[in-house]
């Protein structure tokens, strides 16, 4: 488990980065945006927690090349 203060910056962790203390993702609570390079592209992520796992996702709908 990683803790990081407010502000911090963590080092990459591999080729994944941290985006927050995991205790910062409540259940079911609010979404912690991201920026991240997908195609080439730097696009919006988000990630949240549901029960003791968390999950990020892309912002983008994938019938229409758009944010959601």
């Amino acid at each position: 488990m990683h803790n990081f203060s407010v502000g911090e910056i963590p080092e990459p962790l591999g080729d994944a980065i941290a985006l927050c203390n995991s205790t910062d993702l409540v259940d079911r609570g609010e979404a912690v945006p991201f920026d991240v390079i997908y195609c080439g592209q730097t696009c919006r992520g988000f990630a949240v927690r549901f029960g003791a796992h968390a999950y990020a996702y892309l912002n983008r709908c994938a019938h229409v090349p758009m944010e959601m």
